[in-house]
Order: C-alpha cells, then structure tokens, then sequence
C-alpha cells in the first residue's frame, strides 16, 4: 500500500515530495486561475460566474473521486465522513 512505502521513507525525502506537491498545487492553482480569467473574456461571462462554476468544480474534483473511488470500494464509512467533513471544512 503506499502509506506504507511512504512512512518507510525517511523524514527529509517526505518533507521534500511534500514541498514539490505544494510547490505544484501552487502553481498548477496559479495558471488555473489565469485561465479561468481567459476563458471568462473569451465567453463574455462575469468572472464571479466563471469562479463560481469553474473553478468551484476543480476544486471540488478531489472529493468528488475520492468519494467514487470509496463508494466502488463499498467504504460507506468513508464516503459519509468525506462528504460531511468536506462540506464542514470548506464552509467552515
């Protein structure tokens, strides 16, 4: 499982492959919203309605896989408490 090869991996390399995650939701964030101002112009809609439906949408795609991915697996557990704290902690 990959928790465990990731525990098993020492401290620095951990911190290391978490910088270069941040470091790529940054940007990966950065030119999405670059985009998201792009298409807006290019359609002639309000940028508040672009961000509320675009970008609104990718950001919500990690939970939304994440709850697929458990609900295939049959880990109801883990689709109710994903959906709830997700909810919870972005409103929050």
């Amino acid at each position: 499982m990959l928790t465990a090869t990731l525990t098993a991996l020492p401290l620095l390399l951990n911190l290391a492959l978490f910088a270069a995650c941040a470091a790529a939701v940054w940007l990966a964030g950065t030119r999405l919203s670059r985009l998201a101002d792009a298409i807006s112009d290019r359609l002639r809609i309000g940028k508040a309605l672009m961000g509320l439906v675009f970008l609104a949408t990718a950001t919500s795609l990690p939970e939304i896989v994440t709850v697929i991915t458990a609900a295939l697996a049959n880990d109801a557990q883990l689709v109710l408490s994903n959906m709830f704290g997700g909810i919870t902690f972005q409103t929050a």
